[in-house]
């Protein structure tokens, strides 16, 4: 995989630049460490929570020589506009979240002056609709798993009783990754 084939994904306020191979256990040639350092650069340690800095697509086109394929936006409203500065000419935009608010509509033409853009936003449900679908989708995923290839990360974990401020810190944002109540 080549420094071009990277893609970018806005999570609350971090720019995380990952590899769809790398975590399937594939990554060949980028020096990953070097990628982020130069895009910390871009993205000051006080940036808000779900807002990538304002000039975080300057240093993700320069460094992915003219953007990324494809961004992968969880956030919404607040990146919408700056996930599509970091693609490159025939992009994908790929929105599947809106934890800052929905994407607001806008004009066709924002995704022509940016080098013919595409856009989707999908839904789970249209991939696994009939069962055979979410049988082999859930067999590939826990294969995956199982061999090492994709690793579940728990960020954080609370006890049962603290379910309430579990919440708490998910509603407000506190939490990143995958969050686990334990018996």
């Amino acid at each position: 995989m080549q420094l071009a084939e990277a893609v970018v994904e806005p999570d609350q306020g971090h720019l995380v630049v990952g590899l769809l191979e790398e975590r399937l256990g594939r990554f060949e040639g980028l020096d990953r460490r070097n990628l982020l350092g130069h895009l910390r650069e871009h993205v000051p340690e006080h940036a808000e929570r779900g807002r990538l800095a304002p000039r975080v697509s300057d240093g993700v086109r320069e460094i992915a020589g003219g953007g990324v394929p494809v961004v992968y936006d969880s956030v919404g409203r607040a990146t919408f506009y700056q996930s599509l500065d970091c693609l490159r000419p025939h992009g994908l935009l790929v929105s599947f979240g809106n934890s800052s608010g929905k994407v607001e509509p806008f004009p066709l033409t924002e995704l022509t002056k940016r080098g013919s853009l595409y856009v989707t936003r999908p839904t789970l449900y249209d991939f696994i609709r009939e069962r055979v679908d979410l049988e082999a989708a859930s067999t590939e995923l826990f294969g995956l798993v199982e061999r090492g290839r994709i690793a579940i990360e728990v960020r954080q974990s609370y006890a049962l009783g603290d379910a309430a401020q579990a919440h708490r810190d998910l509603e407000a944002r506190r939490t990143t990754g995958c969050t686990v109540l334990i018996p």
